[in-house]
């Protein structure tokens, strides 16, 4: 059983096997999903869904990103067009990430892969509090 209410969230990473089985846990916790393997796609799935009136809860962003924008510069870019984005950080290199220097961003949390769908749920629950 989820601990959050259904929310839609936009998923960003570059591997699709871990946006496959992420999109899938969300699912299954009772969320909406829309994927990204880039931030460029992020960003326009983002303030299309915006514009259209039907706004991401939040965005779980990869950190690095092979070929194309990488997570905190896609963060960056959506926190100055809309301060009210609200991230969580899904990372294998988290040795590397500072949240609390990320969290002027809109960054609330850090999920370290691989996770499990007990870690997905409690990090949405925490996260959930930070909706705007």
């Amino acid at each position: 059983m989820p601990a959050t209410g259904p929310m839609k969230v936009l998923l960003m990473d570059d591997d699709e096997m871990i946006r496959d089985t992420s999109s899938l846990m969300l699912q299954h916790l009772g969320h909406e999903v829309a994927t990204a393997k880039k931030g460029e796609e992020a960003i326009f799935l983002y303030f299309k869904a915006k514009k259209e009136g039907n706004p991401f809860d939040l965005a779980i962003m990869d950190i690095v990103i092979k070929e194309g924008m990488g997570g905190v510069e896609t963060i960056k870019i959506m926190h100055s067009l809309s301060p009210d984005v609200n991230f969580i950080i899904a990372s294998g290199y988290c040795d590397d990430i500072s949240v609390a220097e990320l969290k002027r961003y809109g960054v609330n949390g850090l999920l370290r892969k691989p996770y499990s769908i007990p870690d997905l749920d409690k990090m949405l629950s925490k996260v959930s509090d930070f909706r705007p």
